[in-house]
Parts: C-alpha cells; sequence; structure tokens
C-alpha cells in the first residue's frame, strides 16, 4: 500500500508525463510550477518557466479572459491562444481551479492543446464548403438545362410544324396536284 508519500511522487509522475499542460499559479498569476507539456507548447525550457507571468504566455486579445479566469472563486473554463517564445498562438482550453499549495493560495490552471482540433474543425469547415458549391453549381446546372429543354421544345413546335407542311407540299407536288399550291 501506498503512503501518502508516496502518493505524492505517482502524481507528480501523472502530472509530469499527462498530455495536457499543468500550471501551478500564484494568485497574482506567477508560475509556481509548470509541468514539462507546459514547456513543450510555449516552447520555453521549464526552467525559464517558473517565476515568469502567466499572462507573458497569453495572446492579448485573451489577457482580460485570463484575469477572470483566474479571479473566479470556482471552476472556469475558456478558449484562448497562447503564445510560443516563437511568436506563434497555439490554441488551447483552460481549466482555471482554485487550491490551497503548502498553506497558500494558489490557482491550477489545465491547458489542453486545440491545435489539432481546429485543425480538423477548419477541413471540415472547407470540405462542407466546397460540397455547397458543388451543390449549387448542379443547380445551376439542372435550371440550365431545365431552360435549354424548355428552349428547344419552343423552337421545335414550329419548326415541326413548318417540317409538316413542307412534306405535305412535296407530297402533292409528286402526286401532281396542281390545287395543292392555290
Amino acid at each position: 500500500m501506498l503512503t501518502l508519500k508516496g502518493v505524492d511522487q505517482v502524481c507528480r509522475v501523472i502530472v509530469e508525463e499527462m498530455s495536457e499542460a499543468a500550471v501551478i499559479l500564484s494568485l497574482h498569476g506567477t508560475i509556481l510550477y509548470a509541468n514539462g507539456r507546459f514547456s513543450e507548447l510555449v516552447k520555453t525550457p521549464s526552467d525559464h518557466t517558473s517565476g515568469a507571468s502567466f499572462a507573458a504566455f497569453v495572446a492579448d486579445p485573451y489577457q482580460d479572459r485570463l484575469v477572470a479566469s483566474i479571479a473566479a472563486e470556482e471552476k472556469s473554463r475558456e478558449e484562448i491562444k497562447i503564445r510560443t517564445t516563437a511568436g506563434t498562438l497555439v490554441p488551447v482550453a483552460i481549466s482555471c481551479s482554485r487550491m490551497v499549495v503548502d498553506d497558500i493560495p494558489a490557482i491550477c490552471v489545465i491547458a489542453t492543446d486545440l491545435t489539432e482540433r481546429k485543425r480538423q474543425e477548419t477541413t471540415m469547415a472547407e470540405e462542407r464548403r466546397q460540397a455547397a458549391e458543388k451543390i449549387r453549381a448542379n443547380d445551376r446546372l439542372g435550371t440550365v438545362a431545365l431552360a435549354a429543354a424548355a428552349l428547344a421544345h419552343e423552337i421545335a413546335n414550329p419548326l415541326q410544324w413548318m417540317l409538316s407542311t413542307v412534306q405535305l407540299m412535296q407530297e402533292d407536288l409528286a402526286g401532281g396536284d396542281s390545287n395543292a399550291l392555290a
């Protein structure tokens, strides 16, 4: 059976190995701890994240959302974009929860990288747009085909009447009926 001390080590391994970024912040937003996944996301060595402001990694338009999430007394969830050291923006879903670490109030932030999901959503949206465009193109072709058929019918009726009249006239001429043209 694991003792509490043993569980602490197991939990640390789990947090370090999970696919989400895990960050512990002070109530002022200073990073007290960040797992390796967070360092990978922001492309910053882990020794450079501890002590830094979490807000420094959040894209400007999302700063207000971050402040609101940190200030929330209850668990909060937001979609924001974090900035890597290279300036690339990474879409993430963050979950913020209040906690106490060594009798100090803190905030646990779990960030899930949404890059692949956003790429799939973009691909699906483009495929839907292309399918809708094909449907519209097919509808236009169908409309043109119906108009062409109606036009052909309207042209064919008088032509058929003229052809029938010419054939009758030819038959009359061939039969020697001289009154047919009168």
